[in-house]
């Protein structure tokens, strides 16, 4: 969960650093219809492949 936070800072999510508290996440919108998953990085990643079918999780 921290690594998929990291990595969406600043699109989806935004952190606060607080030396007490350590790393704080928050929502960039409100809108929670914004956040779907990201096919392209998925198939580019191997981990969806595009057949006749459709898509499929390999």
């Amino acid at each position: 969960v921290h690594r998929a936070l990291l990595k969406d800072v600043g699109t989806l999510f935004t952190m606060d650093e607080n030396n007490t508290d350590g790393q704080m996440f928050g929502l960039t919108t409100p809108d929670l219809v914004l956040i779907k998953p990201n096919y392209e990085a998925m198939i580019k990643g191997g981990h969806l492949k595009i057949t006749e079918m459709g898509v499929q999780h390999v």
